[in-house]
């Protein structure tokens, strides 16, 4: 059995947040619901006014975003992303492509696991070279998007749900597994993992992270820390 590197995404392995990017494209482009689009950028303003807490704006965020799709085309917000995807690219830390190589190249599999939108978020695994994806996804009904969430990556416990049942499917070697995130949305995952790394932490998690002896790198120096953790 292979080994898993579980790694999230945005602040993880990118500057900034990839979906709210993506959303604002598609407001741009008249291709979301202009009132959802709204409520979204108030509850980013609420998120970062501090009004609400980090997890309970990803728990926003999934509600809304799907909202904001419903009856949508797949196919046309498929080509948006993909045109979307080329200017934000440069955003990706010059680093994160080279730790999913060292990661394969000591035998894991690496896997994106992101609240983000899958449409780009599936993207930009792509480009770093990592083997899954799994992300926030929208159900489809006759080719169009149908308002309502297949996932629930959103929800304080959703990533550490997934972790349980992949873990039940005897898929993956947990010995020497491997988690990397940026915020407490990640925590779930850090603490089902053997070898756990706050990478480009928030600073909450830098004080969880010192107090549960996990690892803690930016993308300045996370390939070199690698490379001496799993020499």
């Amino acid at each position: 059995m292979k080994k898993i590197a579980a790694l999230d995404f945005d602040g993880t392995l990118s500057k900034g947040y990839i979906s709210m990017e993506f959303l604002d494209y598609l407001f741009n482009n008249k291709l979301c619901n202009p009132n959802i689009y709204q409520k979204q950028m108030n509850a980013l303003d609420n998120y970062n006014s501090k009004n609400i807490s980090y997890n309970d704006w990803c728990k926003e965020w999934g509600i809304l975003w799907a909202q904001g799709l419903n009856g949508q085309s797949v196919s046309q917000i498929s080509e948006a992303a993909e045109t979307f995807f080329e200017g934000f690219k440069n955003n990706i830390y010059s680093s994160s492509p080279k730790l999913v190589s060292l990661l394969k190249e000591k035998g894991y599999e690496t896997v994106i696991l992101s609240t983000g939108a899958k449409e780009v978020v599936s993207l930009a695994a792509d480009y770093l070279g990592a083997e899954k994806t799994y992300a926030t996804r929208i159900s489809v009904r006759d080719k169009t998007y149908s308002g309502r969430l297949l996932t629930d990556f959103h929800l304080p416990n959703g990533k550490r749900n997934f972790i349980s049942k992949l873990k039940k499917t005897n898929i993956y070697s947990w010995d020497d597994s491997m988690g990397f995130g940026d915020s407490t949305h990640d925590i779930e995952v850090l603490d089902s993992v053997e070898i756990a790394v706050a990478l480009n932490p928030q600073e909450i998690l830098t004080n969880i992270a010192e107090k549960k002896h996990w690892q803690v790198f930016s993308h300045k120096d996370v390939v070199y820390n690698m490379n001496k953790l799993l020499f």
